[in-house]
């Protein structure tokens, strides 16, 4: 049997993003609060930021610190959503 490779995410953080999830009530309802989904004139929209530096000191803190060197987009959803296909994996 092989050993599963999640990097760069830790099984500790996927398994604490799963609960997130949960305790959020949904993966949407988590993308909101990590802003990488927006409301927009009625509309759910992905959100972007340019500030990359600035998002990783908000976001990518306690559990999620390691990946601050690994965050390197404008589009948090996208980042996000790699630890979200993790969660089905493990």
């Amino acid at each position: 049997m092989s050993k599963l490779n999640t990097y760069p995410y830790t099984l500790d953080q996927i398994k604490f993003f799963k609960k997130e999830i949960e305790d959020a009530g949904g993966a949407d309802e988590l993308m909101f609060k990590k802003e990488a989904l927006k409301q927009e004139n009625g509309m759910t929209m992905i959100a972007t930021y340019k500030d990359i530096e600035g998002y990783r000191k908000k976001h990518l803190t306690g559990i999620y610190e390691s990946l601050q060197n690994n965050y390197d987009t404008e589009v948090p959803y996208v980042f996000w959503s790699r630890i979200y296909e993790m969660i089905n994996r493990i």
